[in-house]
C-alpha cells in the first residue's frame, strides 16, 4: 500500500503540488505538518524501503525548493516554540521522518540527502541546545537526526552533539535509554557517531517501533508562527530554470545547459556537488502483485508497468524518455526522463547515475522503444 502512494507521490507531482500550497503563509503551517505526517507513514519502518527508496531520492534532488525554502524556516519556528509540548511533538515527527529518509537514502547508496541535510541539522541543534526550556525528547530527536545526516563528524556540531546527549542521560527525569531503544531509525553515520561517544544503538528496528509513546502523532497544532514575508522579485531579473524564482544575479548554463538562466543559490548549490562517483541501483523490472487490492481501480496501470519502462532513478512513467550510453550495458536497457536526469546531473556534479563517470547530457539519446510501448 505504501508503494502505491509513494509511486503516485512521485508519478503525480503531489509533493511540487504540497509545496504551491504551502507558498499561502495562512496555510503553510497546516500544508507542512500534513504533509510530514504523510510522508512518515510511508517511509517509518525498516520494511518500507522501496517507498523510502522512492521519496528519498524524490527530496534529494529537490531538496533546494523543499528543504532550503520551507524545511529550515519551519524547523526553525518549531525550535523557538520547543517548549510547547504540541509543538514538540511535530518537531520529533520532523526529525524521525527525515531519519527514515536518511535510513533509506543509506539502503540507497546515495549521499545526496544526508549532504544536504547535514548543515541544516547542524543549525538546529545548536539552536535547540541554546535555548532552556527545550522538551528533552525534541531535543533528543535533533541530536538523532544531526547524527544521522553525519553533522556530528565536525565542530561545532561534534561537540554540541557529545554535550547534549550527555546532559540528557544524566538527567534522571528522563527515560534516556528507553527513548534511544525507540527510536529505531539509525544511519550507519549516526550508529558510529553514537557509539564513538560510549551510547550503544544499531540500525535495527524494534518489532513493535514507538509503540509505547505515549504522546502519539502530532495533529495540526496551532504553532504561533509567521515567516517574514517574501521579497518582491526584482523588476528586471530573469526566473531561475531550476526554482523558478527570478533573480539578476545568477549565471547562464554551460554546454548542455546553456542559454538556461539559474539564481546564484541554485548555481552555487549545483557546484557545490560531491565530486564522489555517486550511482543508484535503477529501477527494479518486476512489476506489482495483480492480485492486491490496492493495485486494482486507477492504480492499476501505474503499478503493472514492468520497470524498462519507467525512470531509472524516480520510478516514474516517462513522458520524455531518453537512453545514455551506460543504459545498453545494463541488465536491462535502463531509461531516464529527461527531466529527472537532468536534476540528477545538476546535483551529482555531471555524473552518469549508472557508472559514476562523467557524463555530457549531449549523448542522451530519445528512448523510441519506450515512449512506443508507453502509448
Amino acid at each position: 500500500h505504501c508503494q502505491v502512494i509513494a509511486l503516485s507521490y512521485v508519478q503525480f507531482d503531489v509533493l511540487g503540488r504540497a509545496l504551491q500550497a504551502a507558498e499561502d503563509q495562512l496555510q503553510r503551517q497546516a500544508v507542512l505538518s500534513a504533509l510530514i505526517r504523510a510522508v512518515h507513514s510511508l517511509v517509518g519502518s525498516s520494511d518500507l524501503t522501496s517507498p523510502g527508496r522512492i521519496l528519498s531520492r524524490c527530496m534529494a534532488l529537490d531538496f533546494m525548493r523543499l528543504g532550503f525554502r520551507f524545511i529550515a524556516p519551519f524547523g526553525r519556528k518549531l525550535i523557538e516554540d520547543a517548549g510547547n509540548k504540541e509543538s514538540a511533538k511535530v518537531m520529533r515527527m520532523l526529525c524521525r521522518t527525515f531519519s527514515w529518509l536518511l535510513v533509506h537514502a543509506g539502503f540507497d547508496g546515495s549521499p545526496f540527502l544526508a549532504d544536504s541535510m547535514k548543515p541544516l541539522t547542524a543549525e538546529w541543534l545548536l539552536r535547540a541546545s541554546k535555548r532552556g526550556d527545550t522538551v528533552n525528547k525534541a531535543l533528543l530527536a535533533l541530536a538523532l537526526l544531526a547524527a544521522n545526516a553525519g553533522a556530528a563528524t565536525a565542530p561545532p556540531a561534534s561537540g554540541q552533539l557529545e554535550i547534549v546527549l550527555d546532559r540528557l542521560a544524566h538527567d534522571q527525569s528522563f527515560d534516556f535509554t528507553g527513548e534511544l531503544q525507540r527510536w529505531g531509525a539509525f544511519t550507519q553515520q549516526g550508529v558510529d557517531a553514537l557509539n564513538q561517544l560510549g551510547f550503544y544503538v544499531s540500525c535495527t528496528e524494534l518489532a513493535q517501533g514507538d509503540s509505547s509513546d505515549e504522546e502519539g502523532l502530532p495533529g495540526l497544532v496551532d504553532v504561533a508562527w509567521r515567516l517574514p514575508e517574501l521579497p518582491q522579485p526584482p523588476e528586471q531579473g530573469q526566473p531561475c530554470h531550476e526554482c523558478g524564482q527570478c533573480s539578476e544575479e545568477g549565471q547562464f548554463g554551460e554546454g548542455y545547459f546553456e542559454g538556461l538562466w539559474y539564481c546564484g543559490d541554485c548555481w552555487d548549490a549545483w557546484q557545490d556537488a560531491p565530486p564522489e562517483m555517486v550511482t543508484i541501483s535503477p529501477w527494479p523490472l518486476e512489476t506489482g502483485n495483480h492480485s492486491a487490492p490496492e493495485q486494482q481501480g486507477a492504480a492499476g496501470p501505474l503499478l503493472a508497468t514492468p520497470g524498462n519502462l519507467r525512470c531509472g532513478i524516480s520510478g516514474v512513467l516517462m513522458m520524455d524518455p531518453v537512453h545514455i550510453p551506460a543504459s545498453h550495458s545494463a541488465q536491462y536497457p535502463v531509461a531516464f526522463s529527461r527531466r529527472w536526469l537532468e536534476k540528477w546531473h545538476r546535483r551529482s556534479g555531471g555524473r552518469c547515475p549508472m557508472t559514476g563517470a562523467p557524463l555530457d547530457l549531449k549523448e542522451a539519446e530519445d528512448a523510441c522503444e519506450v515512449t512506443s510501448a508507453l502509448l
